[in-house]
């Protein structure tokens, strides 16, 4: 049977001449699945981020109703060839400002906020550096050794950061919330730790770091995390972990609601949190990290991921194999049980997943096309999106692909703006065509797609 084409409705340069790198974790440096957000809807206009061919920070605003695309070149150039240095967007209602951080793997906090009230009334407000306030490197202080900023907008209209400070192996998840009524950021503090003892039968560790999915309010204000760990020692990563938290991230507790996590008492997340296993998967199992969460309106909180099929068996040494791996879904129900279900038994790139107002659920990964030779255990640079649909009725055990764009083939991982998809059920995503060479430059653009109900 064919396979359902997918056509875009609509597709907007951006860049001719957008950057790729050229280092060890791939080329792409546009579109990570670790990014929050990458590209995102405020009010009428879309938001995003990318470099350019002279590697410099740029963050363009298009106006929905004319496609009318206004690009800032900030003067701050990309430091190192590396795909971990990619750009995020925080957006705080409270005051209208526009928060960007970019190019950070284990290095000084490098942070931008606009001018009040830049959001509120774009139509009205030019598009200008001088909206901008300097490059900065402090929260409350000067911040080191950060890794993969993410911004979250809250339900009460401020916003808050959360970041890796330190390495992998060895590193500890910090957060910190922008109060608009004073422009400043407050209540900075860690929510896991590296310590604790972790043994299995590869080897043991006494350091590690949480990678987590993201994290996601739903509509009554309760945060919701998930998170596997990697080890300092050899191995992939293990276990998924799940945590919420009722005060907008002072404390978290695990699935039978004790706490494993609290400012005050100086409690952190660790390997030994009782009861914080949800998932067990071992390091022989190709886990990837920062993959895709989503909560539905019913507050329940659904993980896709891929990890090694079950009837693959672990070479010795290969800790990562990306075409031995299928794609999972994992879900909580409002009682607190899980579920999982294999949806597809060939991964491409880490996955994103939407919810539509009636609770059906998306899935979008780019798959390697049949022309690329490249044989990377993770990374391929000519991938081709798929769309999977599953229905809340059947409680997402059936799916069905719903559309391949082989035409418009993408280095980047996907990346949807979520906020778009919910207001009119049209995917929106940055694509980035594979380039000649490695490291050379290629045109970005937006694509979307009409998806129906």
């Amino acid at each position: 049977m064919a396979q359902p084409k997918l056509n875009p409705i609509r597709s907007i340069l951006l860049d001719a001449k957008a950057l790729t790198v050229q280092g060890d974790y791939g080329l792409n440096i546009n579109g990570q699945a670790f990014q929050k957000e990458a590209l995102a809807t405020y009010k009428s206009f879309q938001y995003g981020g990318f470099y350019n061919a002279n590697r410099q920070l740029c963050i363009f605003r298009r106006n929905l109703r004319t496609n009318k695309i206004d690009i800032l070149r900030f003067p701050y150039i990309l430091s190192k060839d590396d795909a971990h240095n990619t750009i995020s967007l925080g957006f705080c209602a409270n005051d209208g400002t526009l928060h960007i951080a970019f190019d950070h793997h284990n290095n000084t906090l490098n942070y931008i906020r606009s001018k009040k009230y830049l959001l509120d009334f774009p139509e009205k407000t030019s598009w200008k550096l001088s909206q901008f306030l300097p490059l900065s490197h402090q929260l409350d202080e000067e911040i080191e050794e950060v890794s993969y900023p993410s911004f979250v907008s809250m339900p009460n209209g401020n916003l808050q950061l959360f970041y890796r400070k330190g390495k992998s192996g060895d590193g500890q998840t910090w957060m910190a919330t922008y109060k608009a009524q004073k422009s400043q950021w407050q209540e900075r503090h860690a929510i896991d730790s590296p310590e604790g003892y972790f043994e299995d039968d590869l080897d043991n560790s006494r350091s590690r770091n949480a990678y987590y999915n993201g994290w996601d309010y739903d509509k009554n204000g309760v945060l919701y995390t998930t998170f596997t760990w990697r080890e300092k020692a050899d191995g992939a990563n293990h276990d998924w972990i799940y945590a919420c938290s009722k005060d907008q991230g002072k404390s978290w507790k695990n699935n039978r609601g004790e706490i494993i996590a609290h400012a005050d008492s100086n409690i952190s997340m660790n390997v030994t949190s009782k009861h914080s296993i949800i998932r067990t998967i071992n390091r022989k199992q190709s886990l990837m990290n920062q993959q895709a969460q989503a909560v539905d309106s019913k507050g329940r909180i659904h993980v896709v991921y891929w990890s090694k099929l079950p009837n693959k068996p672990f070479k010795e040494g290969e800790f990562w194999d990306r075409k031995a791996s299928g794609y999972y879904h994992l879900w909580r129900d409002t009682n607190g049980k899980w579920y999982e279900k294999l949806i597809i038994a060939q991964a491409g790139t880490r996955p994103q997943i939407l919810f539509d107002a009636n609770d059906h659920l998306y899935l979008l990964y780019y798959r390697q096309s049949a022309s690329e030779k490249i044989t990377h255990p993770i990374y391929f640079e000519k991938g081709e999106l798929v769309i999977l649909k599953a229905t809340s009725e059947s409680q997402w055990k059936k799916w069905k692909i719903i559309g391949i764009d082989t035409n418009h083939l993408s280095i980047l991982e996907p990346k949807p703006d979520v906020s778009r998809f919910q207001q009119t059920g049209i995917i929106s995503l940055m694509q980035q065509a594979p380039p000649t060479k490695a490291g050379m430059s290629s045109p970005l653009s937006i694509l979307e797609y009409q998806i129906k109900p």
